[in-house]
């Protein structure tokens, strides 16, 4: 049954998105965030006042609550396979921030409740934004000709300025460094575009002592081979001068690039192209846009759905293997 009125609790204060999704979801027609359970209790507590709702350290009461439909998770990914299993069990719907798991075995148990408990489930990594879906256009069209390669690089300074969140460096909480965080948004760019890759070949280096002495990847490359012969470079890290965000992919009749706020392209056939604002497509529907419409209406979500999310944990997990075992998985 679809009710008027969606019911949300936030659970966990993890991850450093959770509030802003808490204050987004507040907007949404018909909807209302109704509890905030956090293993914190006096953050938790001032959170829940600034909602307006009731602070509830028992998650268990909370997914016992029939005014709460969904859950909005963004505890510590460790956590995430216990937190998803049991509301999908309880009928909950689950909106829950990257990464899905620490292991293939737990996102495999996740997709299997999830599945069988027929919940609407998204998680939320917005990377397709405009300037992608410019380039996917050109991919799927091809315009580009044949695929060869292609290059993401996601980096931000905060590990080597010493100004990143101290629970991205707890490996037992987060399941590994910058791989298992800004990995996962150049890992499921190259998912959007090429599809599932069949390998990956990783290494990994790290800069500060908070770094070494918690064993955590804070710069990596990671080489996926896609179907067709398709080479992915996944660049990511928290040791860059600053912020950068770069994607190019190279075909046998031009390239296209997008170098952070910059589009353009270049076919063999003529000059270089700067795309203009107007001239982008529209992005991909917004994660939490999403699952909130998906729930209301009882459909399917279009994108960031759970065999997706599965299919990025294989792709960070390899990584992750292959750097361990220095060879290709």
């Amino acid at each position: 049954m679809i009710k008027d009125q969606l019911g949300i609790a936030c659970i966990g204060e993890w991850h450093v998105h959770g509030k802003d999704f808490a204050d987004k979801l507040d907007k949404y027609p018909n909807c209302r965030v109704t509890a905030v359970c956090s293993d914190i209790p006096e953050t938790g507590r001032a959170w829940a006042a600034h909602m307006g709702c009731r602070f509830e350290p028992d998650y268990r009461r909370v997914l016992e609550n029939p005014e709460v439909d969904a859950v909005m998770i963004t505890a510590a990914t460790s956590d995430h396979g216990r937190l998803i299993v049991d509301a999908a069990k309880a009928g909950k719907h689950v909106f829950v921030e990257k990464a899905l798991a620490v292991s293939n075995e737990e996102a495999y148990a996740i997709q299997k409740a999830v599945t069988e408990n027929r919940i609407h489930f998204t998680m939320s990594d917005p990377v397709m934004k405009a300037p992608q879906m410019f380039v996917k256009r050109m991919v799927m069209e091809g315009t580009l000709g044949m695929i060869t390669n292609a290059r993401i690089r996601v980096v931000h300074p905060l590990g080597i300025m010493g100004q990143h969140k101290p629970q991205f460096y707890n490996k037992a909480e987060s399941g590994g460094g910058t791989t298992i965080d800004l990995g996962c948004k150049a890992a499921h760019t190259l998912y959007q575009l090429f599809g599932k890759p069949f390998s990956a070949c990783a290494m990994f280096s790290t800069y500060t002592d908070m770094g070494k002495a918690n064993g955590i990847d804070e710069n990596a490359v990671v080489l996926y081979r896609f179907p067709n012969g398709i080479l992915g470079v996944a660049e990511n890290g928290w040791a860059s001068p600053k912020y950068q965000y770069s994607l190019e992919v190279y075909g046998t009749e031009g390239c296209v690039t997008i170098h952070d706020a910059e589009t353009a392209y270049r076919l063999n056939s003529g000059c270089r192209v700067t795309v203009q604002e107007a001239e982008l497509p529209e992005p991909m529907i917004y994660p939490l846009d999403d699952w909130i419409d998906s729930i209301k209406k009882d459909r399917p979500n279009r994108n960031y759905g759970i065999e997706e999310a599965v299919h990025i944990t294989e792709m960070i997990t390899a990584a992750y293997r292959s750097e361990g075992m220095e060879t290709a998985i």
